[in-house]
């Protein structure tokens, strides 16, 4: 972890020298066409469409067309089923870099590839509303590596879309849980164990963004 934020500092300085335009977005994130909605979670069925959570970004552009983005979500979710009442808590923290490949003449068009490294937290506690089940508790973490492709438009001088969605996606996490039945021993309570998929977590995000800086570079 040490080394990916070395990393992402250094990157961030030697893209950033001669900063151009500095933006903040907001994103509806969708997953689509996945058998999995959370990483680690067994599988639920093919989602065809699904929204998943918002998240905000900041974003900064140099005058040669590399961006750099800082994700960032949490979510805490009070949900019940038959068995049990279910508290979770899930956040990432998303890096991402990238380049504007094509710009339009009036540059109100952009087209930008990127990737991006995303670290994972979930934490969920369960607790039984009958008398068959146990308490339980879930931890998860997972590092992600996407591949991101998309468009930008400019509806104000300040105001923009964007628009995007991974084509590649690797992930390998690790999981634990312990179930709180005194009839097992305590190495039964527990389990857990490493997780690694591929091509999986099909993403659309669907952004406004705002632009703050100094724009006159931008347009040199």
């Amino acid at each position: 972890m040490n080394k990916l934020i070395t990393v992402s500092v250094f990157l961030l300085g030697f893209a950033f020298h001669s900063t151009a335009q500095s933006s903040i977005k907001v994103y509806a994130n969708f997953y689509y066409l996945n058998t999995r909605i959370t990483p680690h979670i067994p599988p639920t069925g093919l989602q065809s469409f699904n929204f998943h959570r918002p998240s905000i970004a900041l974003s900064r552009t140099n005058k040669k067309g590399w961006i750099i983005d800082w994700e960032i979500s949490a979510l805490v979710k009070n949900t019940e089923n038959v068995d049990f009442k279910i508290k979770s808590a899930q956040a990432f923290l998303r890096f991402e870099i990238g380049k504007n490949s094509w710009v339009s003449a009036n540059k109100k068009f952009r087209f930008q590839n990127s990737v991006s490294i995303k670290t994972t937290g979930l934490k969920s506690d369960s607790s039984p509303l009958t008398m068959t089940r146990f308490p339980r508790t879930s931890r998860n973490i997972s590092l992600n590596f996407q591949f991101f492709t998309g468009i930008e438009y400019d509806l104000t001088e300040r105001i923009f879309l964007d628009l995007n969605t991974s084509l590649i996606g690797w992930s390998i996490g690790a999981d634990w849980s312990r179930s709180l039945n005194p009839n097992l021993t305590l190495s039964q309570q527990k389990q857990g164990g490493f997780d690694l998929d591929a091509l999986h977590n099909r993403l659309l995000r669907v952004g406004v963004g705002w632009k703050f800086g100094r724009k006159e570079d931008a347009d040199q």
